[in-house]
């Protein structure tokens, strides 16, 4: 597939949002050299995440099975990641 064969759609990649056919991930992404990942996802119905706190705690113990460093800072951060959730639905908004 060709940047050029990719839908005009806004994609989420280390903190920011770009275009789709912009999105690139480094040959030395440890994700893409040991095929290791997380994957969760948060609805959001009216403006509002749906139990964001499940979704969250789901998100730490899949952290914990890869034994990653980041696990603990889910909770951590949860209150800052409902405020940052709202400001990524407005950048979409915005796109």
């Amino acid at each position: 597939m060709h940047d050029n064969d990719l839908p005009d759609l806004p994609c989420y990649l280390n903190g920011e949002f770009i275009r789709l056919r912009d999105a690139k991930v480094s040959v030395m992404d440890r994700g893409f050299i040991f095929g290791d990942g997380v994957y969760e996802v948060v609805p959001v119905y009216a403006g509002r995440p749906f139990r964001f706190e499940h979704h969250m705690a789901r998100l730490d113990r899949s952290l914990g099975e890869l034994r990653t460093a980041l696990r603990g800072l889910v909770h951590y951060h949860l209150g800052s990641s409902v405020l940052r959730t709202r400001e990524v639905m407005r950048d979409l908004q915005n796109l």
